[in-house]
């Protein structure tokens, strides 16, 4: 399985006394909930070419900003020497426990949350979290045309040609670049966290890009999107989000391909340290995105609406020590830790992005936009037709040949695989 290869023997314990007090205090956790934000105007997050040119300059800053601003992590994660890596050292000491399990959405939910609070409380960031909206780019030839990667307000093409690398899944078609970005704002980056699960070996080297349009016209498209957000319950919905964690002629999902059209190896394509890549943090958004509008097409039931194992296949993650870590479901009272970065929150608190601890929304992708302003409603022209509707039947005969693999055999019921 391709996951495997990703994953390194020598893993980190995190488990712990999972305790959930009330909202903590802003100089404990400095980026979590303040109760200021219930009285803010809703944060309406965009496409990233929804924004203005000075708006995608301003985010770019604000990331730039964090990079440069001295970390708390060093005496867990010696080698995250910044609050930027901070983020990635946090995602790497959680990854066998939010990842191929039941509160992989929420986690990342708050996660994309606390990471834009950061922005604004620490760098004087104005705007929203942005999200990249990739189906948007998945027609031949649009992919290395996007918005996203303009040199001079996006972040960035290809690196340097390398080819295939580790962190490749089996039958996964090489895409362009894999090594130091030749160009744009983050060009000059140097990374310090170590690679990987480890945590104290620093690693400084560049930051990588790979650029896949095959993996973006296979499967970041708007018909797989429609396939994840039809299915009839959470269960169904993440793992056909996840897809079938085989070999990419399966069935290979909407999250892994945000990630391998843009992830370079040690960056955006490593499991433990995808968000040492800006892009991760616009990818997530689009998946909380699209969780969002699944939940939306059955709002109160499925914003109380969370089910599934809290473990993962134990195959998947073979030297984690999960003998604390419960072997049980998700339920709503489930604590979601953000370690420094912010207080723990029952994941009830993050069902509905509109209340609790969050105020914020999403746009159409589709919505033109002018000087920030929405000149069109964004309809998508081909939802309903024949051919729109006959690309998501074939791909969701395809999910049904391969939903059933090993990465998802305790997923209901909680019964091991056979």
């Amino acid at each position: 399985m391709w996951f495997t290869t990703i994953i390194t023997i020598f893993l980190v314990t995190v488990a712990g006394a999972l305790v959930v007090p009330n909202y903590p205090s802003n100089s404990d956790h400095p980026f979590g909930y303040d109760a200021a934000y219930s009285t803010e105007p809703v944060r309406v997050r965009k496409e990233w070419r929804q924004l203005t040119i000075p708006q995608r300059k301003d985010y770019i800053r604000a990331v730039k900003c964090l990079h440069s601003t001295p970390g708390t992590y060093q005496d867990l994660v010696p080698s995250s020497l910044t609050m930027y890596e901070d983020f990635a050292a946090e995602h790497k000491l959680r990854t066998p426990f939010v990842h191929v399990e039941s509160q992989f959405l929420p986690w990342h939910r708050y996660f994309v949350w606390v990471y834009e609070n950061a922005l604004r409380k620490q760098c004087g960031y104005e705007g929203t979290q942005p999200y990249w909206d990739y189906s948007l780019d998945s027609h031949p030839g649009e992919l290395r045309d996007s918005p996203i990667f303009d040199v001079e307000h996006g972040f960035g093409g290809a690196g340097e040609s390398v080819g295939p690398f580790p962190e490749m899944p089996p039958g996964l078609p090489t895409g362009s670049g894999g090594g130091c970005q030749k160009d744009g704002p983050f060009k000059d980056w140097t990374i310090h966290i170590a690679v990987r699960n480890f945590t104290e070996l620093r690693d400084d080297r560049c930051l990588t890009r790979s650029i896949n349009e095959k993996v973006g016209r296979n499967w970041c498209t708007r018909e797989v999107e429609e396939v994840v957000k039809r299915q009839p319950d959470y269960i169904s919905m993440y793992q056909n989000l996840q897809g079938a964690l085989g070999p990419y002629d399966q069935y290979f999902g909407l999250h892994p391909c945000g990630h391998f059209i843009a992830g370079g190896p040690k960056a955006g394509a490593d499991i433990y340290l995808g968000p040492v890549d800006p892009l991760f943090y616009l990818h997530h958004a689009n998946i909380d995105r699209i969780w969002w509008e699944w939940q939306a097409r059955n709002i109160e039931e499925r914003t109380a609406e969370i089910t599934g194992p809290l473990r993962p296949q134990p195959f998947l993650f073979p030297e984690e020590d999960y003998a604390d870590f419960p072997d049980a479901n998700i339920t709503l009272e489930w604590p979601l830790e953000m370690g420094r970065l912010a207080g723990p929150v029952k994941t009830r608190e993050v069902m509905d992005i509109r209340q609790n601890i969050f105020n914020y929304q999403y746009t159409n992708p589709r919505a033109q936009y002018e000087d920030g302003k929405e000149v069109t409603d964004g309809e998508c022209p081909e939802n309903g037709t024949e051919e729109f509707e006959r690309k998501v039947a074939k791909l969701q005969e395809r999910w049904e040949r391969f939903k059933g693999g090993p990465a998802w055999g305790r997923a209901r019921g909680g019964a091991p695989a056979p």
